[in-house]
């Protein structure tokens, strides 16, 4: 596998910023394969350095454990979350462009369920570091400066482009809940129903 032997080749050799970061993202990689396959408690620094056929000590070194470990993960989806919601572009009107914004949020979720269960769910011996969280937060103003655009000379049901920014992720998180627990199996007009009930909530109807 190309990516052990490049772990491999490094093992040994003096560590500097560059190389750490390019490993980092060798090994983050397959522990996202991991944690989608086989689930979060599958995921270890051993079972890692197995697959990856280098040492145990090389990616405790780089993550200092499974809670940095899933720390990395989790920072890492953030990132990607926000920025598959920043590449929709801006086309058609404002609450269309939010209602865009949202289904691509939902095709994140729907497309990495195990990550997207580590970024919001709480496991047990796993507490997010404060960077973490600094970048989950961040992760929110991908929706709500679209919204804040959309709400400008509207008059909506809420105070303010903040509460129904808050509104709408309640909106698409609960749904795509519903979708990844399959409680109500599988419904064809998900999509469908989350556009309008995002649309809906710019309403001013009281």
């Amino acid at each position: 596998m190309e990516i052990s032997a490049k772990l491999r080749t490094r093992q040994g050799r003096q560590r500097n910023s560059k190389v750490d970061k390019e490993d980092r993202l060798i090994v983050l990689r397959e522990a996202n394969r991991i944690l989608e396959q086989e689930g979060v408690k599958a995921l270890s620094l051993r079972k890692l350095s197995n697959e990856l056929g280098t040492s145990y000590q090389l990616i405790y070194t780089l993550f200092g454990g499974k809670s940095g470990l899933l720390d990395a993960l989790l920072r890492a989806g953030f990132q990607a979350l926000e920025r598959q919601c920043r590449l929709v572009s801006r086309n058609g009107n404002s609450v269309e462009h939010v209602v865009e914004v949202v289904m691509a949020y939902r095709a994140f979720a729907l497309a990495n369920p195990k990550l997207y269960s580590l970024m919001f769910d709480r496991h047990v011996g796993f507490t997010p570091t404060a960077e973490s969280q600094k970048i989950a937060r961040a992760c929110f103003m991908a929706l709500y400066e679209p919204v804040e655009i959309a709400c400008e000379g509207k008059k909506t049901q809420f105070l303010n482009a903040h509460d129904l920014s808050f509104a709408i992720w309640g909106a698409v998180h609960g749904q795509v809940g519903f979708e990844l627990t399959s409680w109500f199996g599988a419904e064809k007009n998900s999509a469908v129903r989350l556009r309008k009930s995002v649309a809906a909530l710019f309403s001013d109807h009281q």
